[in-house]
């Protein structure tokens, strides 16, 4: 019996350190990596970013907001912190590791989505070769986003996770390389108009895609816009261009708006809505009809910018 004890604890034993230096090699890959999943998240890590204004959210986010246009236009520098499928509590996570790391920015502009205040979870887990970190540790353990156990046990978190594995493993032995396709976190898309993304949708929700409002979360963004304001940072929240159909397609899009606007009225800011502007009627600015293409994202960013220049050049320092 002391003998199978004994080789039983050997066994777990050399498993467990198999295991720990099978995550160190996958962790440090992905650090270093330029896969666009963990781009972002790397280039916080390596250097001053310097940005006067960050935008934030998913990837209507990355994909809206053009970071040159808007840097020429308005004569700052900025980025770009949206990601795919990137649900609330991973963004204010995100933007958390950030500050820490970063000189904080002017202005936070918040892209605010369908989703925004819904208690979900982000199916795309880009934050997993950083759980150690101690702030987006903390904050995605406290709310639920990931259980606290997957920042202990050795490569549990790479599970169901093949992709991104191969991908830390190809960094970390210099097999391969990945290059990035983003520019200071922008990403833009390709202009044909495809409406079978949007019919999907309503396939799967015909009776109207579920819009909810989730005390949790909502107490979340409260707790981040109370840390900003004491901070001294501004903060905006936008509603960019969606096509009408999707639009219509809502359960109640409405309560959405509503819940930006009272969370920007307690924390001394404001909503721009732009789901009606003249871009949201128009297939030519749309990839699909939830993302701007290339087209549509420059023809919003200078109606931004020139409201940005107008309404809060002056206060900000962006002329």
């Amino acid at each position: 019996m002391k003998s199978f004890l004994r080789n039983l604890l050997l066994f777990v034993s050399i498993s467990v350190l198999f295991a720990a230096l099978l995550q160190y090699s996958i962790d440090q890959g992905l650090r270093k990596t330029d896969f666009h999943l963990f781009h972002d998240w790397n280039r916080i890590y390596r250097g001053p970013i310097g940005a006067e204004i960050l935008f934030v959210g998913s990837s209507r986010t990355k994909y809206t907001f053009a970071i040159p246009l808007l840097e020429k236009t308005l004569r700052i520098s900025a980025y770009n912190l949206g990601e795919a499928a990137q649900k609330s509590y991973v963004q204010m996570a995100k933007l958390r590791h950030y500050l820490h790391h970063q000189a904080a920015p002017k202005l936070v502009v918040f892209n605010i989505d369908s989703d925004s205040f819904e208690d979900i979870r982000t199916r795309a887990k880009t934050y997993m070769p950083y759980l150690s970190d101690s702030v987006i540790g903390r904050e995605l353990v406290r709310t639920g986003e990931v259980p606290a156990f997957l920042r202990y046990l050795p490569l549990v978190k790479y599970f169901g996770k093949f992709d991104a594995a191969k991908v830390g493993l190809q960094e970390y032995f210099s097999w391969h390389q990945y290059e990035n396709p983003k520019t200071k976190g922008y990403q833009a898309l390709p202009g044909n108009y495809n409406k079978r993304q949007v019919e999907e949708i309503i396939h799967l929700y015909p009776l109207g895609i579920p819009t909810r409002i989730d005390a949790k979360v909502v107490a979340e963004w409260d707790r981040l816009l109370g840390d900003l304001a004491a901070a001294g940072i501004a903060v905006l929240f936008v509603y960019s261009p969606e096509y009408q159909t999707i639009q219509r397609h809502y359960e109640d899009k409405s309560a959405v708006l509503h819940t930006a606007r009272q969370l920007a009225l307690r924390h001394n800011s404001v909503l721009w809505d732009y789901s009606d502007h003249p871009i949201s009627h128009n297939t030519q600015y749309f990839h699909d009809d939830i993302h701007l293409n290339e087209a549509g994202a420059e023809e919003f960013c200078l109606v931004l910018a020139e409201r940005l220049q107008e309404e809060l050049g002056e206060t900000l320092g962006f002329y």
